[in-house]
């Protein structure tokens, strides 16, 4: 987030950037509570069950890669460097 987080919030603007962010948050928050229900609901023994229920989750991870995928969208032919 750190090297692409200056030109998405020069881009968008600072509100924009945190709505973005944010929905990003819960849609990946929305969709692993989804995926576990239903792993929950499908699974036939009661240990698939528990390992269904206990999977740590992190929304902060969805976030990223709303911004990632965005500034993926919006600037196609920019490069990014990872050091």
């Amino acid at each position: 987030i750190y090297s692409i987080g200056s030109t998405l919030v020069r881009f968008l603007g600072p509100k924009r950037f945190l709505k973005l962010y944010l929905v990003g948050a819960l849609g990946a928050s929305f969709a692993y509570l989804l995926e576990h229900y239903v792993r929950y609901v499908t699974s036939r023994t009661l240990r698939d069950k528990m390992i269904a229920y206990h999977q740590p989750a992190c929304g902060a991870s969805g976030a990223a890669s709303a911004l990632f995928s965005f500034w993926a969208l919006v600037f196609p032919h920019a490069e990014i460097s990872l050091y």
